[in-house]
């Protein structure tokens, strides 16, 4: 079954919280006790969003992390890509070529391309003020209707 991993799924609710958050900034231990998730894995999730340019850390006794860009400027594909590298549908869609079909003469190797290449476009088109409905951004259908997860047991 084709799914979001965990770390993709806490790094969206994470920043979503950041998102919602008036300053727009927590710790790690403030966003994993709001959704009851693990605060070390909540903590690997921030510093690798840091590292991409995703987040800012910010030290000190106030610290924690922020955006580093604007609701508008952060994309679901943006926290996939930092996480876990380049997204590809199927071994004949691998961003770089790496793998490749070896059946000739596929009949579905083109279909699979156009599915691969909007499932892409969505997510890197896909804002989290949109994802939210912030700033009058229209929101995504059921946005903010779940708590701790987006995804498991879903149909």
């Amino acid at each position: 079954m084709f799914r979001m991993s965990k770390k993709i799924d806490y790094a969206v609710l994470s920043v979503a919280h950041l998102c919602q958050s008036e300053t727009r900034s927590a710790s790690a231990k403030e966003i994993a006790t709001h959704f009851g998730i693990s605060v070390s894995f909540v903590a690997n999730i921030l510093k690798q969003l840091t590292r991409a340019g995703v987040l800012n850390s910010v030290r000190g006794v106030m610290g924690g992390y922020e955006l580093a860009r604007s609701p508008e400027e952060i994309s679901v594909g943006d926290l996939i890509r930092a996480l876990e590298g380049e997204f590809y549908f199927a071994d004949c869609t691998h961003p770089h070529g790496e793998v490749v079909c070896n059946i000739q003469d596929c009949p579905v190797r083109n279909p699979i391309h156009e599915i691969h290449r909007k499932f892409v476009s969505i997510l890197n088109t896909t804002s989290f003020a949109e994802l939210l409905g912030l700033d009058g951004h229209r929101p995504v259908v059921g946005a903010g209707s779940r708590k701790a997860s987006w995804g498991a047991g879903d149909p």
